[in-house]
């Protein structure tokens, strides 16, 4: 397969690129190389794809069996990739996020549930739509949009799953939200590649849904033993209620990474359906392998444990204020 990354340095891109090489794929990135180079064996086409002139340059004299773009940005970087591949690109795949969807998400919803407005102002999800449209417009029935959520794994640089990890190596008690057994949702971005690079050799088509099955059973109670199992058993979980976590100002998502409560608007981000990509192939790993990889590539770095975070993202994580705010609830609440 002559197969074409648009980014391929970091996280998704970069799983994408691995398992492309490791499949003995002939693969081409394109980025501007802040990130570094990509690894040997890569052809490297450094470009700002923020820039048309500096996009077309690039692509001027290739052709490629399928395409994997993993851009996250404004959609005029997409709309551009996706004309100017249109007649040299047999396939393209994009990595879509199920923010699309209109909010809140519906609990169990498939592809068919409703769909943003795009929207002159721009915005995450009105990109991430505009996006998906023009792919849909140059591809059409030969383009998979993988509508992904809480993507983990080795080199993940969003502050999720790493966060997770250093609060438990720090030890002490930490902060836990009930229920225990509230199911979760993700995808390792080795299981989102896996995925991508099977639909591109199988000429797949379509929109999909890309996390983990219901029948998964991940739930934040594994989640966090995964994570306190592999840093050294230094943590202690206080199983907080909800209300105690609201009263500290405790937000869902981005202040515990990745949780979010079991009803209410927030529940659909752990409730879908993604019978369709199990049926042309999803296989996703146990939560306490993806765990126990990230560990092993965060203590590989230097210094060990502390992982780059992509510039521009919000932060995230409990503070010190926030958790001695939840301690102090449930003291008062036991006085």
């Amino acid at each position: 397969m002559r197969l074409l990354v648009l980014g391929g340095s970091q996280f998704v891109g970069r799983a994408v690129v691995e398992e492309a090489l490791a499949r003995g794929a002939d693969v081409t990135t394109v980025s501007r190389g802040a990130s570094g180079e990509p690894p040997a064996g890569v052809t490297w086409l450094p470009a700002d794809r923020t820039e048309p002139a500096q996009l077309q340059a690039a692509l001027r004299d290739g052709s490629w069996d399928a395409v994997i773009d993993t851009w996250s940005g404004e959609s005029a970087a997409v709309e551009a990739a996706a004309k100017l591949l249109a007649d040299v690109a047999g396939w393209y795949g994009y990595v879509s996020s199920r923010s699309v969807y209109r909010w809140p998400l519906p609990v169990g919803a498939d592809e068919s549930a409703a769909v943003v407005e795009v929207t002159p102002a721009g915005g995450y999800a009105s990109d991430k739509r505009a996006s998906e449209l023009a792919v849909l417009e140059h591809f059409a029935d030969r383009s998979v949009i993988g509508r992904a959520s809480l993507v983990l794994g080795p080199h993940e640089n969003v502050g999720r799953l790493t966060w997770w990890l250093e609060r438990a190596a720090a030890g002490g008690i930490v902060v836990a939200p009930d229920p225990p057994d509230r199911g979760w949702q993700q995808i390792d971005a080795r299981d989102l590649a896996t995925f991508l690079l099977d639909a591109a050799s199988a000429a797949t088509s379509g929109v999909f849904n890309l996390v983990s099955p219901r029948s998964d059973g991940t739930t934040t109670e594994r989640l966090l033993t995964a994570c306190i199992d592999v840093t050294g058993r230094r943590a202690d979980p206080v199983w907080t209620p909800v209300d105690v976590l609201e009263q500290a100002g405790i937000k869902p998502w981005d202040d515990l990474p990745g949780w979010v409560p079991a009803e209410g608007e927030y529940a659909g981000l752990h409730d879908c359906d993604v019978t369709a990509a199990v049926a042309v192939g999803l296989e996703c790993r146990p939560i306490e392998a993806t765990v126990a990889d990230t560990w092993a590539w965060m203590q590989s770095l230097e210094p060990p444990g502390r992982p780059p975070r992509r510039s521009g993202l919000p932060r995230r994580g409990l503070s010190a204020e926030q958790e001695q705010a939840v301690w102090w609830l449930l003291g008062a609440q036991t006085r």
